[in-house]
């Protein structure tokens, strides 16, 4: 296998897990600003419908919350868990965009360059894109 080809299979391999995270980042970002899960609004509809005592479940555990005045802490606890993961998150989308973008600079395009290939040459240019 050319040395191109083992570098182009690296940058498919950050490129893909750049897209999974990014596609978290997004469904994360929803349920910030929403307080939904995007997930579970697709999933829904996949699923039997949720049983009236569960509902019920759930409201009482919230009145409950309310009552006893933890309600806000337990959203807050929760808010500051969510946005944690959401910093976490985008330092990791940073760290994988920075080791693409070094694949491509330090790795990929001199040895595009040095192949002659076109191909390899349009590579690098739709990876840098």
């Amino acid at each position: 296998m050319e040395p191109f080809d083992v570098l182009r299979r690296e940058a498919t391999k950050l490129e893909r897990s750049l897209e999974d995270k990014i596609a978290r980042y997004h469904q994360l970002a929803h349920k910030i600003t929403t307080g939904t899960d995007t997930d579970h609004h697709n999933q829904h509809h996949h699923h039997r419908p949720t049983s009236p005592s569960l509902h019920h479940r759930t409201s009482t555990n919230l009145l409950e919350s309310a009552e006893n005045g933890t309600l806000s802490s337990v959203t807050t606890s929760q808010d500051e868990n969510l946005e944690m993961e959401e910093q976490n998150l985008a330092k990791d989308i940073n760290r994988t965009l920075t080791l693409l973008s070094d694949l491509i600079n330090t790795k990929m395009s001199p040895n595009a360059s040095k192949s002659n290939n076109s191909h390899h040459s349009l590579l690098v240019k739709r990876y840098r894109e």
